[in-house]
């Protein structure tokens, strides 16, 4: 759960790549430089034509498939030792992750990008190109000249500038700008009035924190409407008061969904409510720069758990639990993360709190990335289960956010669109869909079940993206749910 560069002021764990068959949905950026990686050796021990290049080169290619987006691209950056995708980190605790990235930072390549019709020749001529850079016989000006030559076009190999500029700069509000929700706009000014006062430097005052945990569980949790707005993508910077509140409604309904009864609920509310306090010892302009963090940055903004526990400790008429959750909500739940706590495990509390904080984190606002859309921060946390997050916490959050709603279109990643039809109430990853015609997106009368396994138990098919501007036929009617 260890935060870098950019996402790591922000969220509460990285991706990573561990996570079992079922739970992730799609390759990430490991899976990718390891079968590259692959390629570029073999091509170094066989001779041209030998069948081992033949299935590395095959290999990449279905990881590509999996991994790039239809009619798009992937996009990997190495920055300080971690690989990112999408403007998101990725870390794995297995040794080949870090030996991957060095292994590629030494040929002084920071980026490799890669399109969807890349094609066969184009990989090998990428995995020559990396060879002959490794191997001192290539500048990056030769390199790049060698690869337009060749008429390559799916493949990128390049360095990035000092200061990360491929993520557009934004300039977003600190609150939405309209609220519709009574409950949500009162559960606001309450927060404004405490937790962001205290963000500010300001007292923090228990009965403060309780008045505002009365109106975020006794209300707000209630209210169909302000949840609505809680989870929608948030075009604001969402990371003080208004993260606070959202991470805490949130956490209490998981909290409930799991079980747990009520006064754990209400200590788990007030630690929700307060985990991210540390980061009023933040410098601001730290937490908001849009550029790449230095080594010195990451590691004083890697300390604000600990400025939080030591905080909570001091005030009075807090529970004893409060401070443990913002020490331990960077923590993997199988030890691991941030800070430093040994073999450590932490609290099921903590570990609800990060499974929310992170899908708060990605569906807000930043200064160097627009929003996630729902579906695409699930995703993320799926990824995440079965190493850093725990699975069945995922899971429940998951079912609870319901982000294939009923009518919306999709993509699978054997490149079907289908209408969702039916959400397995075990499985919301995978629903059931009605296929479209990809050209009219009129029905098709076929139907595929995503929930579909082979004969290794890995699913045949994920849901790649949503796709956000498809318009189904207006006559077009939901086929009833079997």
């Amino acid at each position: 759960m260890t935060e870098t560069d950019r996402e790591g002021r922000e969220r509460s764990t990285t991706p990573g790549t561990r996570a079992r068959p079922a739970d992730r949905p799609q390759t990430g950026p490991i899976d990718l430089l390891r079968a590259f990686t692959g390629l570029r050796r073999n091509l170094s021990l066989y001779p041209p034509g030998h069948r081992v290049i033949g299935r590395s080169l095959g290999e990449l290619a279905r990881i590509v498939e999996r991994t790039v987006p239809a009619s798009g691209h992937a996009r990997v950056e190495l920055l300080s030792g971690v690989a990112h995708m999408g403007g998101y980190p990725f870390r794995s605790e297995s040794r080949a992750h870090p030996e991957l990235v060095e292994e590629w930072s030494g040929t002084g390549i920071e980026c490799i990008e890669i399109a969807s019709d890349v094609s066969p020749d184009d990989l090998l001529a990428g995995a020559r190109v990396a060879n002959a850079l490794a191997s001192g016989g290539a500048t990056h000006s030769s390199a790049r000249r060698a690869l337009d030559e060749a008429g390559v076009r799916g493949v990128a190999l390049t360095r990035l500038t000092p200061v990360e500029t491929t993520l557009p700069s934004f300039d977003w509000p600190d609150a939405p700008e309209k609220v519709v929700a009574r409950s949500y706009a009162d559960a606001l000014d309450l927060a404004r009035e405490t937790v962001g006062v205290a963000f500010a430097g300001g007292k923090l005052r228990a009965t403060g924190v309780e008045a505002l945990l009365r109106k975020v569980s006794g209300e707000l949790v209630d209210d169909g409407v302000a949840l609505a707005e809680i989870l929608a993508v948030k075009q604001y910077e969402n990371y003080t008061f208004c993260h606070s509140v959202h991470v805490a409604a949130l956490s209490i309904l998981l909290g409930r969904r799991v079980g747990l009864d009520g006064d754990a609920v209400s200590r788990l509310g007030e630690a929700a409510l307060l985990h991210d306090i540390g980061k009023r010892q933040i410098p601001v302009e730290m937490l908001r720069k849009a550029g790449k963090l230095t080594r010195r940055e990451r590691r004083v903004i890697e300390r604000h758990p600990v400025f939080g526990a030591e905080i909570l400790a001091g005030t009075p008429g807090l529970g004893a639990l409060t401070p443990t959750i913002a020490l331990e909500h960077h923590r993997h739940f199988r030890g691991g993360g941030y800070p430093d706590l040994g073999d450590r495990v932490p609290h099921e509390a903590s570990q609800i709190v990060a499974v929310v904080d992170i899908y708060e984190a990605l569906t807000g606002a930043r200064p160097y990335r627009e929003p996630l859309l729902p579906d695409q921060a699930c995703l993320l946390l799926a990824r995440l289960a079965g190493d850093q997050l725990e699975p069945a916490l995922v899971r429940a959050f998951v079912s609870l956010v319901s982000f294939f709603p009923i009518g919306s279109v999709v993509r699978t990643t054997l490149d079907e669109l289908g209408v969702v039809v039916h959400i397995h109430e075990g499985d919301p990853l995978h629903p059931r869909v009605e296929l479209l015609a990809a050209d009219t997106l009129q029905p098709t009368g076929s139907r595929l079940d995503l929930s579909e396994r082979d004969e290794d138990g890995e699913y045949v098919r994920h849901v790649a993206e949503t796709l956000r501007h498809a318009v189904v036929p207006a006559d077009f009617t939901l086929p009833a749910m079997a």
